[in-house]
């Protein structure tokens, strides 16, 4: 005879492999999903095969991937000047941001993290800090 404890923990037990099968038939039905790596597998995946500059972008990002980047402290890393259509960066290794003012008087914004705010699998165009500055220009006449 199982005591109280016992009976939960088999009750758990059951719950948890009915939760694993039931995860492994839903990804049995789905399907694996693409994988991408730079290197042409980005056109698989549907948002990128419908865009026109998915081929240069991808090639950017090889490009991009296979330099060295530097080390600066308190930063960690930054990317060597790299420039095309779709990834800019400058001499100091910040990403071009289109759209954004860096006359003196503008306001600064600074974002910080890794490589979403970066933008990783984005052209220039398509980074968070775009996106800002894009949406800052509908709302507000200030320069940023």
């Amino acid at each position: 005879m199982l005591s109280s404890l016992g009976r939960i923990l088999v009750g758990l037990a059951c719950a948890f492999a009915i939760a694993i099968a039931a995860l492994v038939g839903v990804d049995a039905l789905i399907g694996p999903m693409p994988t991408a790596s730079y290197s042409g597998d980005l056109a698989r995946i549907p948002y990128y095969a419908g865009q026109p500059w998915t081929g240069r972008f991808v090639a950017d990002q090889d490009r991009i991937g296979s330099a060295r980047v530097r080390y600066h402290p308190f930063t960690v890393w930054r990317r060597p000047p790299y420039a095309s259509e779709t990834v800019n960066v400058g001499e100091d290794g910040h990403r071009a941001v289109p759209g954004a003012d860096c006359s003196p008087g503008a306001k600064k914004v600074w974002f910080f993290g890794g490589s979403t705010m970066w933008g990783t699998s984005s052209p220039d165009w398509g980074t968070i800090p775009a996106a800002f500055v894009t949406e800052m220009r509908n709302r507000s006449p200030v320069p940023i």
